[in-house]
């Protein structure tokens, strides 16, 4: 009779309310998730480790962990995040050199997050390993060699000091995803910016995917 009665229950709230909707609960799109577990099984044999900068919530960190479960991947999964949204250094660049509003509550984002709660969330797969830190200044060397990264912080400053540095640490045949660079977004159009420049530097040609994202592959 409870069983029969939930059941119930569940038919008047997916029928009458919106609490039962599917949702896409992901910032990035499908075709970048894609890409990445294609890369991952494609790649499974190429020695290297997993690199992930810029987590909000952590609903992409969840899945491409549930992806090396499921594999039974043998690689290493690290995380970098400041845990605390953007740095004021960062937001200062935004407003100082590319005309941005101090203003901005965009760039009040991701404070809901700290390191102790999010970590916590993860503590069942023992091959992540996060680690709170500006992605400007941390040394990468200490987590390479890296086969895949997933780079989403965003603004300009960032992410040209965290490609330079991250580049160095990438095996022949790995690569880098790189967020909103290819996106028409006012506040985080520093990215698309930084992507475009260091493929300039060095000498790389630039592979977008979907309306969001773009590859460095490291030869």
């Amino acid at each position: 009779m409870k069983k029969l009665l939930h059941e119930f229950l569940k038919k008047l709230v997916f029928k009458y309310t919106k609490i039962l909707d599917p949702k896409y609960q992901y910032l990035v799109e499908p075709i970048q998730l894609a890409f990445l577990v294609n890369f991952l099984i494609e790649k499974k044999n190429l020695n290297g480790n997993i690199l992930e900068v810029g987590v909000d919530k952590g609903f992409t960190t969840r899945f491409l962990c549930e992806h090396i479960n499921s594999e039974k991947l043998d690689v290493q999964y690290f995380v970098v995040d400041t845990f605390n949204s953007f740095t004021q250094e960062d937001i200062n660049y935004e407003v100082l050199n590319r005309g941005k509003s101090q203003y901005n509550t965009d760039f009040m984002n991701f404070r809901f997050n700290d390191y102790k709660t999010w970590s916590s969330k993860f503590k069942n797969f023992t091959f992540l390993k996060p680690y709170q830190s500006d992605c400007s200044v941390f040394d990468y060397n200490m987590i390479g060699p890296l086969k895949l990264v997933f780079l989403d912080v965003d603004l300009y400053l960032p992410t040209i000091r965290a490609l330079h540095l991250i580049y160095e640490q990438m095996v022949p045949g790995g690569c880098i995803m790189v967020d909103n660079v290819s996106m028409n977004c006012d506040s985080y159009d520093g990215a698309h910016e930084a992507y475009h420049e260091f493929c300039k530097i060095k000498n790389l040609q630039v592979n977008l995917i979907g309306n969001n994202a773009g590859i460095i592959y490291k030869s």
